[in-house]
């Protein structure tokens, strides 16, 4: 698996380390909470929005080249 697909523990994915983020989410508006994710907001972030499925489908494709 190539080390930018790899998975990665949520609670601590070191993001603040990474070249850029892909996020797949089914949009951009908090959860329960009402909490606005601040990663949606970096710079490094690419938000892929819609269903998570479709969305990694996409990127694997794109890995595939």
């Amino acid at each position: 698996m190539k080390a930018w697909l790899r998975p990665v523990r949520f609670s601590s994915c070191g993001e603040e380390d990474r070249k850029n983020i892909i996020i797949c989410n089914y949009d951009e508006r908090p959860g329960y909470a009402g909490v606005p994710n601040p990663l949606y907001t970096r710079d490094n972030a690419i938000l892929m929005t819609g269903d998570a499925s479709t969305s990694v489908g996409r990127l694997v494709q794109m890995a595939r080249g």
